[in-house]
């Protein structure tokens, strides 16, 4: 018999789940807790950004520690959540990196696909084998916070709409929430197709999910 994991044991002893105002969505991915990598996938404008921002301000509203890597500057009204801001996908490697072992619950990665477009293609053959190393470093850090990253969506050729990074970062994430944005406005997230949810905001600018009616 093989003697048990001694990380295993004690990641399992350090996961938590903190409270979230968005409970359908904690129940929708089993949980906001340690050792996972929860992927919110869709198009621009379909609310990833925003869910991520209002998890974070659960996180640190619950008194755990929380970083955010973000493409772009955060908004006035969420600036008090610690950032950082990668510029390329190189960068990007090198902060993850900078974040192992530090005493972060949650660590939010918004805009993957647009850092990743600069590594992929049939120019960059290196593109493939820098895509696996992001995938590592994730991984390693879910030894020790629960990651949640946004991802784009392309075009397979056959009219459909799926993932942006490929085949080899599929595997990272341990579940994935597509998103999407319907002509009239309305936002729908799903994480299969028999069970869907409506975005909407409250007055007090906050989201809010209930079931698709």
């Amino acid at each position: 018999m093989q003697p048990p994991n001694c990380l295993l044991i004690s990641r399992h002893q350090r996961d938590f789940i903190f409270p979230s105002s968005l409970p359908l969505l904690d129940k929708l991915c089993g949980g906001f807790t340690l050792g996972k990598v929860i992927e919110l996938c869709g198009p621009s404008n379909s609310g990833k950004t925003q869910i991520c921002m209002q998890i974070a301000g659960d996180c640190l509203a619950a008194e755990q520690q929380c970083i955010i890597v973000s493409t772009r500057r955060l908004p006035s009204y969420i600036s008090n959540l610690p950032s950082l801001h990668p510029t390329s996908f190189y960068e990007l490697l090198s902060v993850l990196n900078s974040l192992l072992g530090q005493n972060y619950s949650l660590i939010v990665i918004d805009g993957l696909q647009s850092l990743a477009q600069s590594i992929l293609g049939a120019e960059n053959y290196a593109g493939q084998s820098l895509l696996t190393e992001l995938r590592s470093v994730v991984t390693e850090l879910t030894l020790t916070s629960l990651v949640l990253c946004t991802n784009g969506i392309v075009s397979n050729g056959a009219g459909e709409h799926i993932p942006a990074l490929g085949r080899t970062w599929s595997t990272a994430p341990s579940v994935r929430v597509m998103m999407v944005r319907e002509e009239g406005g309305r936002r729908i997230l799903w994480r299969n197709y028999g069970q869907k949810f409506e975005i909407l905001r409250q007055n007090d600018g906050q989201l809010t999910i209930q079931p698709l009616q």
